[in-house]
Protein backbone atom coordinates (compact mmCIF):
# COMPACT_ATOMS: atom_id res chain seq x y z
CA UNK A 1 0.00 0.00 0.00
CA UNK A 2 1.12 3.54 -0.61
CA UNK A 3 0.21 6.91 0.81
CA UNK A 4 0.93 9.86 -1.37
CA UNK A 5 0.32 13.52 -1.92
CA UNK A 6 1.63 16.38 -4.00
CA UNK A 7 5.01 16.27 -2.25
CA UNK A 8 5.87 12.58 -2.48
CA UNK A 9 4.79 9.03 -1.76
CA UNK A 10 5.71 6.55 0.97
CA UNK A 11 5.02 2.84 1.32
CA UNK A 12 3.52 1.05 4.30
CA UNK A 13 2.44 -2.49 5.18
CA UNK A 14 -1.04 -3.73 5.97
CA UNK A 15 -1.68 -5.92 8.99
CA UNK A 16 -2.65 -9.56 8.47
CA UNK A 17 -6.30 -8.55 8.63
CA UNK A 18 -9.31 -9.47 10.71
CA UNK A 19 -12.26 -11.34 9.20
CA UNK A 20 -15.42 -9.62 10.36
CA UNK A 21 -17.79 -11.77 8.28
CA UNK A 22 -17.60 -13.97 5.18
CA UNK A 23 -17.50 -10.82 3.02
CA UNK A 24 -15.87 -8.20 5.27
CA UNK A 25 -12.23 -7.91 6.39
CA UNK A 26 -10.53 -5.10 8.27
CA UNK A 27 -6.85 -4.25 7.85
CA UNK A 28 -4.95 -1.73 9.91
CA UNK A 29 -1.80 0.09 8.90
CA UNK A 30 0.60 2.72 10.10
CA UNK A 31 2.77 4.79 7.78
CA UNK A 32 5.53 7.10 8.97
CA UNK A 33 7.40 9.80 7.11
CA UNK A 34 4.45 10.98 5.03
CA UNK A 35 5.35 14.41 3.63
CA UNK A 36 3.10 17.41 4.23
CA UNK A 37 0.57 17.82 1.43
CA UNK A 38 -2.72 19.63 0.85
CA UNK A 39 -4.38 16.24 0.17
CA UNK A 40 -3.53 12.54 0.39
CA UNK A 41 -4.42 9.40 -1.53
CA UNK A 42 -4.14 5.85 -0.21
CA UNK A 43 -3.65 3.06 -2.76
CA UNK A 44 -3.88 -0.60 -1.78
CA UNK A 45 -2.34 -2.86 -4.40
CA UNK A 46 -4.06 -2.88 -7.76
CA UNK A 47 -7.42 -2.26 -6.10
CA UNK A 48 -6.69 1.42 -5.66
CA UNK A 49 -8.25 3.12 -2.72
CA UNK A 50 -10.65 5.87 -1.88
CA UNK A 51 -10.79 9.40 -3.21
CA UNK A 52 -8.09 11.92 -2.22
CA UNK A 53 -8.64 13.30 1.29
CA UNK A 54 -7.72 16.88 2.26
CA UNK A 55 -4.86 17.03 4.77
CA UNK A 56 -6.79 19.27 7.22
CA UNK A 57 -9.68 16.79 7.20
CA UNK A 58 -7.35 13.88 8.04
CA UNK A 59 -5.72 15.94 10.79
CA UNK A 60 -9.12 16.74 12.29
CA UNK A 61 -9.89 13.00 12.31
CA UNK A 62 -6.63 12.20 14.21
CA UNK A 63 -5.12 10.96 10.92
CA UNK A 64 -7.49 7.98 10.76
CA UNK A 65 -8.39 6.90 7.23
CA UNK A 66 -11.13 4.39 6.44
CA UNK A 67 -12.07 3.12 3.00
CA UNK A 68 -14.24 0.36 1.57
CA UNK A 69 -12.88 -1.46 -1.48
CA UNK A 70 -15.05 -3.67 -3.61
CA UNK A 71 -18.78 -4.18 -3.57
Amino acid sequence: MTVGGENGTVTGTLSQGEARSSTDCRFTFSVTGVPDSPSYEVRIGQNGGGPPVPGPELGADNWVYAVTIGS
